[in-house]
């Protein structure tokens, strides 16, 4: 399907190709200008429920960071061994390095998108994401990070 824009209420101007929607103006998030991508209908466009997500994203992101900070810190400890694995002994340091306050871990992260994957009132139930975070990493240039939401509650923090 070739590539369609709409203009979205709450939105604004989106690009839809293959069901994921991009806005065309970034949203700010922790000092950073990131994407807003939007699993929806290629005909349809978002959902309403998803508008609602986003307008609730909006009234908390200046909240967010505190439990992001502590979720992907934890992330990090767990995980670290199995990622230095992958590294030669001379880029540990630079990649991984040992971080030893919840804070640190934002000298090797950074937020790239927020994701509203595709969502309705009667799915609840069995979403097991409502709202996602990318992000870079120092550790995993590749494949980065996600955090991911439901009801405002982080419930994983994984390799997406």
């Amino acid at each position: 399907m070739s590539e369609r824009v709409i203009q979205d209420p709450v939105f604004g101007t989106i690009v839809g190709d293959d069901g994921i929607w991009e806005a065309r103006e970034p949203v700010e998030f922790l000092g950073r200008l990131i994407l807003l991508l939007i699993d929806a209908d290629e005909k349809a466009g978002p959902t309403e429920h998803q508008r609602q997500r986003f307008r609730e994203f909006l009234e908390k992101r200046d909240t967010l960071k505190p439990g992001l900070e502590a979720a992907i810190f934890q992330y990090y400890q767990d995980e670290n061994e199995m990622y230095r694995t992958f590294l030669a002994q001379d880029e540990i340091g630079e990649y991984l390095p040992t971080l030893t306050t919840p804070e640190q871990i934002w000298d090797l992260t950074a937020p790239v998108a927020i994701h509203i994957p595709r969502q309705s009132p009667e799915d609840q139930e069995d979403m097991d994401c409502d709202l996602a975070i990318e992000w870079s990493t120092s550790w995993d240039v590749e494949h980065g990070l996600k955090t991911c939401y439901r009801n405002w509650e982080i419930v994983a923090v994984v390799m997406p």
